[in-house]
């Protein structure tokens, strides 16, 4: 066996090139998995482990307004309404609970305005917890903008017992002006504690730094999809501080569940949340937008790793498979060209096996080089992968945790893959009689293709089948060239092609908005203004009928937004052909999308019937418009004020430039009172289109 050995090891040396490229394979792909992997368990053991720690929310929800009752309106008395809301108040009071649905609608803004929703049904949600086995805590924020600066301010309480945060330096805020603001930012911005910063001419004193387990993926607002660690902040402060702090303000209840869950798969989302008896079909609370922009704040975590992960060890399973390939090539190459030595082992005694396991040594020596190089260079190069991760996801990371799986995946999983082709390749080759491998052979190949060739060719001059026989000795490995040339031409070209359309996606979506902001308002306003109006009211669809009057048939319920407009100058709504369909949205005539017309098989001249304060309305589409705002039908304004009852046009979104929306310290306090939410679309057309440069950059 001493011989065997010494004799493959003598290959190995002549063998040089092959030997290496091994090893450079199993390095590369010991490095991926090793730099991915730990990363990722880091990452995840620490994430699982916080929200268990700090006690994360398992879902958020607001109280409904479906049900408003006599009582309720006891809330609004310590409120400055205005004279026409009192007027609603009044009104309300003389219906309640049996108000028609305008003047509902109208209650419910009011409600909204002020943030009181969080004050309703409290004995009945008391109800609901307990059913249900889950606490609830009301969680505060304020959310305010400095040009492309992010500012949200969240109520520090230390009696709260859910999304309890997490202080890495320094201390939690008691003091007034005190704060404790995300680590990721004071990085970025070399803040230190012990620093001051200002604020809209306030100053803070920065007393710890902090992550927010609510804000895993700490996402401000849902046009800032991506986190910008550099002008996204959180300020955590106690009561007096905050409300002192002027801005857009939200009010939510944080809930956890008593019962312990799989984390790993957040099962309770399919369970009591959505399930057909879950809370969320019930009267009494509702999850809006927000709610489940919250959930993706902890969850997108989950969503990232898994498929992170089954990347790595795929694109690691191909580079094991070339690994493979070529040891399988080599020991195939060396047998061929040691037949007769070979031969000579076999005739004085050696068996077949004892000769394929010497051809082993090509896998050990790959493994135990490539790997172990591979392996330490995997732990150097994680450590920049896990900053890439922490400054998207605020989670305090574990040590590095050596395990058993861990070292077999990277050493014993390779060695017994590679060792077990050889071996296989080897015997098969070896197992032949002595004297056949004795034997003198040609070097020449003939496969297949040439054997055919000259079967097709049996007739024709010896020159000419020589030639041909020749030329398809290489045909299979041109075959193998094409086609991997092909595929990734294919894969190319499909990228490209996928990256176009995602681009004219984004030009067709964009380009017909010249606005800047949407800004919408938590309750209706009357006040004109130069930027483009909209009154968007959701209803749903009571019956379709064609053009001859004849009733077409539909499914489910179809929900969409009666969206009154009147003549916008910053948003196009066109046809196919680039025309122009505002003007048809005139008194009962609406304007539908593309994708609503297919899906419901209804065109230009076919009828919506709607169901408005108890009378049903018949509405003749006008017009089909390219499918940018597939859910929203739309309607002249005034027409659609004066059918829910308005005096007069009303609106409570609008489409502006206006660069202070981009500024929340320079809204009038009034309107940023009434202000539900302002969306950037600049701002979240290039968060998109970073996103698509990265994913590009990654894949070229």
């Amino acid at each position: 066996m001493k011989l065997l050995l010494l004799n493959a090891i003598k290959g190995l040396w002549r063998k040089k090139i092959q030997i290496i490229a091994i090893i450079l394979l199993l390095m590369i792909a010991t490095i991926l998995y090793v730099a991915s992997n730990n990363a990722i368990n880091r990452l995840e053991d620490g994430y699982y482990d916080y929200l268990e720690k700090q006690q994360v929310e398992h879902f958020s929800f607001v109280p409904a307004m479906e049900n408003l009752q006599l009582e309720d309106l006891d809330l609004l008395q310590a409120i400055a309404l205005t004279e026409e809301e009192e007027g609603i108040v009044q009104q309300a009071k003389f219906c309640l609970p049996d108000c028609n649905p305008q003047t509902m609608m109208m209650l419910r803004s009011i409600f909204a305005k002020y943030n009181l929703q969080v004050e309703l049904n409290k004995d009945e949600i008391d109800k609901i917890a307990e059913k249900h086995g889950f606490d609830y805590e009301l969680t505060q924020s304020k959310l305010r903008t400095d040009g492309t600066k992010y500012y949200k301010a969240i109520l520090y309480d230390e009696t709260k017992q859910i999304n309890q945060p997490y202080l890495l330096e320094g201390n939690l805020p008691q003091a007034d002006n005190d704060v404790a603001i995300l680590y990721n930012y004071a990085q970025a911005n070399n803040l230190k504690i012990g620093d001051q910063y200002e604020l809209n001419g306030e100053q803070y004193n920065i007393v710890g730094t902090v992550f927010l387990p609510d804000y895993v993926y700490p996402i401000m607002t849902i046009n800032t999809p991506m986190f910008d660690e550099e002008n996204n902040n959180i300020f955590l402060m106690n009561e007096a501080t905050y409300q002192a702090f002027v801005g857009s303000e939200n009010k939510v209840f944080s809930a956890r569940f008593h019962e312990e869950f799989d984390l790993k798969h957040r099962s309770y989302i399919e369970g009591p949340i959505f399930g057909e008896d879950g809370i969320i079909a019930e009267d009494e609370i509702n999850m809006t937008t927000n709610n489940f922009l919250r959930l993706l704040r902890v969850d997108t975590i989950q969503a990232d790793l898994e498929p992170n992960r089954t990347f790595t060890n795929a694109f690691v399973n191909v580079l094991l498979g070339i690994s493979a390939v070529i040891i399988l090539i080599v020991v195939k190459k060396r047998i061929e060209n040691e037949k007769s030595q070979v031969g000579i082992l076999k005739a004085v005694g050696y068996s077949a096996s004892s000769i394929a396991s010497s051809y082993l040594v090509y896998p050990f020596i790959g493994v135990l080089f490539g790997c172990t190089i591979g392996y330490f260079l995997g732990l150097l190069l994680s450590e920049p992968l896990i900053e890439v991760y922490v400054s998207y996801y605020n989670v305090p990371l574990p040590g590095y945790q050596v395990t058993l799986e861990y070292l077999s995946r990277i050493f014993l999983f390779p060695l017994i893959l590679l060792s077990t082709v050889s071996f296989i390749i080897a015997f098969l080759m070896v197992k032949k009689p002595p004297l056949y491998l004795l034997k003198e052979g040609s070097n020449l190949k003939v496969n297949f293709f040439a054997k055919l060739s000259n079967k097709i060719l049996k007739k024709r001059a010896f020159k000419t089948r020589f030639k041909y026989s020749l030329a398809f000795r290489s045909l299979g490995k041109l075959m193998i060239v094409t086609i991997v040339s092909f595929a990734s031409g294919m894969l190319i070209t499909l990228f490209m092609i996928g990256s176009g359309l995602f681009t004219e996606l984004l030009d067709q979506t964009f380009g017909n908005m010249k606005f800047d902001y949407i800004v919408s308002y938590n309750t209706f306003m009357k006040e004109e203004a130069e930027d483009d109006l909209f009154l968007n009211l959701d209803n749903t669809i009571v019956k379709i009928a064609a053009s001859d009057g004849s009733e077409i048939a539909f499914e489910d319920e179809i929900t969409v937004t009666l969206s009154g407009l009147d003549a916008p100058q910053y948003l196009k709504i066109e046809d196919g052909e680039e025309n122009d369909l505002i003007p048809a949205a005139e008194e009962n005539k609406v304007l539908v999308s593309y994708r609503f017309a297919e899906l419901n098989k209804v065109g230009v001249d076919d009828f919506l019937y709607f169901e408005i304060n108890d009378e049903e309305y018949k509405f003749i589409i006008a017009g089909i418009y390219q499918d940018y705002f597939s859910r929203m039908i739309f309607i002249d304004r005034a027409y659609l004020s004066e059918l829910y009852g308005f005096e007069e046009p009303v609106y409570n979104q609008k489409y502006s430039i206006d660069e202070k929306y981009g500024d929340t310290s320079k809204i009038e306090d009034e309107e940023l009172a009434q202000i539900e939410g302002i969306f950037g679309v600049r701002e979240l057309e290039k968060n998109i289109e970073d996103e698509i440069e990265v994913f590009i950059m990654l894949f070229m």
